[in-house]
């Protein structure tokens, strides 16, 4: 009976300590499972967040270049008024040298 009883003790103190380590790795895995949500969640969002940056970088560069054509294109239309200027101007020039010429020569 006293052999029965230490069985029956060592048996219920290997069975509480063996529920207790299964407990520990239910919470272990429970953690582990928590961090990889996390994790994907994390990744998740830092590839979004990139592809996002990435989309934004890729309209301004996009923004810029519609820009600049618009600004090339003025400059263009100014450079070609600075030479119409220029040519109006060197033709002014020319005509006020030759009615001058004429009235000296009158």
């Amino acid at each position: 009976m006293k052999k029965r009883k230490v069985f029956v003790g060592y048996y219920l103190d290997k069975e509480k300590i063996i529920k207790d380590e299964i407990s520990s790795i239910d919470i272990k895995i429970k953690n582990n499972n928590d961090r990889i949500e996390f994790a994907k969640n994390k990744h998740l969002n830092l590839d979004y967040t990139y592809k996002t940056m990435k989309q934004d970088y890729m309209r301004e560069i996009e923004n810029a270049k519609i820009e600049n054509k618009a600004l090339f294109d003025q400059r263009d239309e100014y450079l070609q008024s600075l030479r119409d200027l220029r040519f109006k101007l060197g033709n002014l020039i020319e005509t006020t040298a030759v009615n001058n010429s004429k009235f000296k020569s009158s």
